[in-house]
């Protein structure tokens, strides 16, 4: 059986812009197998987001595949591609997007609740990753009384929560000072690794991407592998 958890192959992607047009992505293609962490560098605009939206099916290519765990987006109805991505993919962003009427632990268990795991099963496996995280002795706050790096650590704990193949981290500690930025990102890959979880990162911040296993550049529409 293939380790291969995401497969993007000739992505193509061109938006209208200014009256013109702008091609992102050209022929694009990518591999990341279980386990693995890759970042993902590029210039402002270069369409390293436009990228991880279309890996994580919550945007399509003009042309290309994706495919995640050898099922490709295209194939999938709206229905069907949602559970797909609930059960395979997690997702971090720069800004934590936690709902503020929840708490930690709630927040974390979001998407096993929206799985219809049963609610003690979900709270168990969101208060494990928490604790993986550290948050354990916030997990009964909710956003308004956490740090930025608390609530990033509680979007991360989300993430992990429902065991995914794989990651995909925009920009994750882009809203963070240093010190937090470290501190989330490394929680981030300690707790991936051992969880056998793919990590699919953006960053800006050469020296959190360097933390990768594999680092790819996306020039003129194509990812090139850096050493």
């Amino acid at each position: 059986m293939s380790n291969i958890v995401v497969c993007g192959t000739d992505l193509h992607k061109t938006f209208i812009a200014g009256g013109g047009t702008q091609q992102v992505l050209d022929g694009a293609n990518l591999t990341v197998r279980a386990g693995e962490t890759l970042a993902i560098a590029g210039t402002s605009g270069s369409g390293k987001t436009t990228l991880l939206h279309i890996l994580g099916g919550l945007d399509m290519p003009d042309s290309g595949n994706v495919a995640v765990e050898e099922k490709e987006w295209r194939q999938l109805s709206p229905t069907a591609a949602a559970r797909w991505r609930n059960a395979k993919l997690g997702f971090v962003f720069q800004f934590h997007l936690l709902l503020p009427e929840f708490t930690a632990l709630e927040n974390a268990a979001m998407p096993l609740i929206i799985r219809r795991l049963p609610r003690e099963q979900a709270m168990e496996r969101a208060h494990r990753c928490l604790e993986q995280l550290g948050m354990n002795a916030h997990s009964g706050k909710t956003p308004e009384k956490l740090s930025g790096g608390e609530r990033q650590r509680v979007a991360v704990a989300r993430a992990l929560a429902g065991n995914p193949a794989c990651i995909l981290a925009d920009e994750p500690t882009g809203n963070l000072d240093r010190r937090n930025a470290d501190s989330v990102f490394n929680a981030l890959l300690e707790v991936a690794t051992a969880q056998h979880t793919a990590v699919i990162v953006v960053s800006h911040d050469e020296r959190l991407a360097v933390l990768a296993q594999r680092r790819v550049r996306l020039i003129d529409g194509r990812l090139e592998e850096l050493a």
